[in-house]
């Protein structure tokens, strides 16, 4: 497996996004720091705060990227055509997933060691023993190791980069879940139940944060119940924490090495394409052709004929198959949250947020990757040299973006609003007044707004930048900057002449309005100059 990795390490150290991965990785641990220390009191001895926040981050820079990173390095070797070279070579399966499994490896540690100097920082502040150091590098290593074989999975069973990155963030979910599920089972195995009976839900949030929770008699880390009490006790359950921390990296290092295996296996069978049997274009044909035809001929014919570039984002049975698969899915999502908070409707709030997060992530993704496969593969310059106009394909494709997410995102903001209303009247029921402060309306209309935008600076970022993470990256900033310039521009007037613009919604609906409007003229026209010049980057 050596040529594998010189060939990986060689192709990754002329990529500038490794580098700019590391910057953006310390960069955003100095922001978390930053924003901790100036948010809260951090007294002598509060070390333990900073600590577990930052390895919070570390987690989930892990838990994002790292089956990001991974997801494709097979993959893309069957697009390319180059898996069969390898193949030519005295090279193994085992030994071609091996090396690639370890330059990912390699690639996740350097993340990793970036964010290492920051974490120093609050060892000055005290508070933090070695027990804690120990946790989070466990938790922290098997979360790599975990995520590493998610993508490697994922990249050995799928071609397209689009299908190996779900398969990839599902598949680190999963084993992330599965893994702290075994560590309760060894926590309560190990007796560790007669020191601390925490829920399961409590146990996997630690896993994830390494946060414990209140029942734990520690309020942001777990150095304080191994000091305090008796002694007997507390050695007891340093000793079977241990255990539960060799298990866990060994169950980890254990499913990576399974999963390289039946990687191996996976790309020894199917380095070569293969034609559809007769079996699989049947299934196909049978339960991917719509049910009423005619009528779906009709509505795609009218749909093509006003922008064929709208009728191109759906006429495929896979695009429709993901436009309601996710609208199932947020649905069977939205039940499960439901039913689980049934007694605590606080939570439901906070479950909309994250399901929000994860429709504007999956948003983000399709619009830009499908961009780049266009300009990639050659179709954008077929596009280009057809008689529609610029407009027509800038509008065709935020057209077709709309109408693949519109069902999910009318389920969530539904649920969203439901939710909110819902805490509301609790609150209002228990306490006899309104306290709730959350701008309701203010952010659906700035969410609103972002699912209109994203399209457009999905587009502009996929045709002036290369690399997928760093155009997500600018489209993020891009809505976010939007609607703070937008309440800048509406408070110089308002201060000019004394009024409070502050509580008043109408003036807040008009910032967000005019900086969401203002900076999508401007991406568009920016978008239509680049398009007409074929100014873009390979």
């Amino acid at each position: 497996m050596w040529p594998v990795i010189q060939r990986e390490l060689r192709e990754g150290a002329r990529r500038p996004f490794n580098y700019w991965l590391r910057v953006g990785a310390a960069g955003g641990a100095l922001g978390v720091l930053m924003i901790i220390y100036s948010a809260f009191e951090m007294p002598a001895g509060s070390g333990i705060k900073a600590f577990t926040r930052l390895h919070t981050l570390l987690l989930l820079l892990i838990w994002w990227v790292v089956p990001a990173m991974a997801c494709d390095c097979i993959a893309r070797e069957k697009r390319d055509g180059t898996l069969g070279l390898l193949f030519m070579t005295p090279l193994s399966a085992g030994g071609i997933v091996a090396g690639k499994s370890l330059v990912q490896g390699f690639r996740a540690f350097t993340l990793w060691l970036a964010v290492i100097p920051v974490l120093t920082i609050p060892f000055l502040m005290g508070g933090i023993g070695w027990l804690d150091l120990s946790t989070v590098a466990s938790f922290e290593f098997s979360a790599t190791v975990l995520c590493l074989a998610a993508g490697l999975l994922a990249s050995s069973l799928v071609k397209n980069r689009m299908a190996a990155f779900f398969m990839a963030a599902a598949l680190a979910t999963f084993f992330l879940l599965l893994i702290s599920v075994l560590a309760i089972f060894m926590v309560n195995y190990l007796t560790m139940a007669a020191f601390w009976a925490p829920g399961d839900s409590d146990f996997v949030i630690c896993m994830l944060t390494g946060i414990f929770p209140h029942n734990f008699n520690a309020t942001d880390g777990w150095a304080v119940f191994f000091s305090s009490g008796n002694s007997s006790a507390a050695s007891s359950a340093h000793r079977f924490w241990c255990y539960m921390l060799i298990g866990v990296v060994g169950l980890s290092l254990a499913i990576l090495i399974s999963v390289t295996s039946f990687a191996s296996a996976c790309v020894r069978r199917s380095w070569k394409d293969k034609i559809p049997s007769v079996r699989q274009a049947g299934l196909i044909k049978r339960f991917c052709t719509p049910l009423l035809q005619r009528r779906f001929s009709k509505k795609m014919q009218g749909t093509m004929d006003r922008n064929p570039i709208a009728w191109l984002q759906q006429y495929s049975w896979k695009a429709r198959l993901s436009k309601w698969g996710l609208c199932f899915g947020f649905v069977i999502g939205e039940t499960l949250v439901v039913t689980a908070n049934v007694e605590r409707p606080d939570n439901l709030l906070s479950w909309q947020i994250v399901f929000l997060f994860v429709l504007g992530v999956v948003f983000t993704f399709i619009g830009i990757n499908s961009f780049l496969m266009e300009k990639q593969s050659g179709a954008l310059e077929l596009i280009l040299i057809t008689p529609l106009r610029v407009g027509q394909i800038i509008f065709g494709r935020a057209w077709g973006l709309w109408k693949l997410f519109l069902p999910a995102a009318l389920i969530l903001g539904a649920s969203t609003v439901t939710s909110y209303w819902l805490n509301n009247a609790r609150h209002y029921y228990f306490y006899g007044r309104n306290d709730f402060e959350d701008p309701v309306f203010q952010i659906t209309f700035a969410v609103v707004a972002a699912f209109f935008n994203l399209p457009v600076f999905a587009t502009y970022f996929a045709l002036r930048v290369k690399n997928l993470i760093v155009a997500g990256v600018l489209t993020w900033i891009a809505l976010l900057i939007a609607p703070y310039i937008g309440l800048g521009l509406v408070a110089i007037p308002c201060r000019l002449f004394s009024v409070d613009y502050q509580s008043s919604n109408i003036f807040i609906f008009m910032g967000i309005f005019l900086g969401n409007a203002a900076f999508a003229a401007l991406v568009c026209f920016l978008l239509r100059h680049s398009l007409s010049r074929r100014i873009y980057s390979f």
